[in-house]
């Protein structure tokens, strides 16, 4: 169990938000217009703003808040991972990221608590992978938040690292139902008012709102979206994942959650990484989500495929502004760059899929991989959230590393 908790730290000890600019289309510099106060006159092009870090000081608080499911039962306790612009004169000291009182890796970026920005600024939500945990987001999260974004990325309580490494994880079909209620929860932490740090909340524009997330955080992403889980076919096939799996979807209350749907309007566009569960997406509604969806995945993926995962996700997404970008070189791995972090040795000790599945010589570095999709990642957020048409140039143009693939609708 030791070793779930060494594959969160290796994913923690990534920050590639600060990687330097790459070869590609350059255009014009040009502030966000929707907020003045990230208007700091910094001369860096468009291209260049997507790989450096901005104006901003990034702040970081580890909050917590509880809601009870709509199907009855225990509260649910999210904890959740918060960053967010900082004065650039902010002199509080380096965060230093914690899990389990075990693990301890201090930020190169960002700062312990200092105040927040003046400023109206968008929020962006990630959802982690399978037995991952929110802090995960923060190798794109500090390049985010430095340009004038709060990110919020919650643990997914019954599906996370520290639930893997006790023994309580939740059986498969309550996490279905659970994991894109989090994410409304989380949104009405914020345009409710209710979080308890209330200066991040006052510092939120809850009209512009970004999700995104991989592989199982890729699910709660095109489902928080609008794609919906039929529940009689997960009742018939319920004996596929267990017996837990049965008795929960036969609890009062279990049934109107998942006929009630997933979709949250607030949004206003998405990026599923490495999608998973899309077979059991019901027909046509991944078609129906009426916002900008940008599809990330790799080609080599053994764990969510191209062909079971991908493929159908793309061939449903009808939007006008849709975008796939595909890596041929990338698989799962890809995205949360544990590949340059272990020895060899400890990495396949516990993913003895590793090397056929993101790790090794001929695969896309994750240390390069990362940076340019979290470059594009923000790109479509900022034409598609914030309005931001500067970046659209990024969008239509030829790729920025000719590593990914991109494709448009047709």
């Amino acid at each position: 169990m030791k070793k779930i908790l060494v594959l969160t730290a290796a994913c923690l000890l990534i920050a590639c938000g600060d990687d330097d600019s790459k070869d590609g289309n350059n255009v014009n510099n040009a502030n966000n217009a929707n907020n003045a106060n990230n208007a700091n006159n910094v001369d860096l092009t468009i291209e260049e703003q997507l790989f450096n870090q901005g104006p901003y000081k990034v702040g970081y608080r580890r909050v917590e808040f509880s809601y009870t499911p709509a199907y009855g039962g225990e509260a649910r306790k999210i904890p959740m991972d918060v960053w967010y612009p900082a004065p650039a004169d902010a002199t509080e000291g380096a965060q230093t990221y914690r899990v389990a009182g075990v693990i301890q890796i201090e930020s190169e970026v960002a700062l312990e608590a200092p105040p927040v920005a003046e400023g109206s600024f968008p929020l962006v939500v990630h959802s982690h992978g399978s037995g991952g945990v929110g802090l995960l987001a923060y190798p794109y999260a500090e390049h985010w938040a430095s340009w004038g974004w709060v990110i919020a990325a919650p643990d997914h309580s019954g599906n996370t690292a520290l639930n893997g490494l006790t023994d309580s994880t939740d059986n498969i079909t309550k996490i279905m139902l659970d994991r894109p209620t989090d994410i409304t929860k989380v949104i009405d932490q914020f345009t409710e008012g209710t979080l308890s740090e209330a200066d991040i909340v006052a510092a939120i524009n809850t009209d512009e709102i970004f999700l995104f997330g991989h592989s199982f955080g890729a699910y709660t992403t095109l489902t928080a979206g609008g794609a919906d889980i039929a529940y009689q076919p997960l009742v018939d096939s319920c004996m596929d994942f267990s017996q837990a799996d049965c008795d929960f979807l036969a609890l009062d209350g279990v049934q109107a959650a998942f006929d009630a749907g997933f979709g949250d309007s607030r949004l206003d566009a998405i990026a599923p990484q490495a999608p998973a569960l899309v077979p059991n997406m019901t027909d046509g509604t991944i078609a129906g989500i009426d916002v900008p969806v940008m599809l990330q995945s790799g080609e080599r993926d053994i764990s969510t495929t191209h062909v079971e995962q991908a493929i159908p996700t793309w061939e449903q997404l009808d939007g006008p502004d849709d975008l796939w970008l595909n890596l041929p070189d990338g698989a799962h791995m890809t995205f949360i760059n544990i590949c340059d972090v272990l020895e060899e040795d400890l990495l396949l000790s516990f993913r003895p899929d590793a090397m056929q599945n993101g790790c090794g010589g001929d695969f896309y570095p994750t240390t390069e991989a990362i940076p340019m999709l979290n470059a594009y990642l923000r790109a479509f957020a900022e034409v598609h959230v914030r309005g931001n048409s500067d970046f659209q140039e990024i969008l239509d143009g030829e790729s920025l590393d000719s590593r990914i693939e991109i494709t448009r609708p047709e």
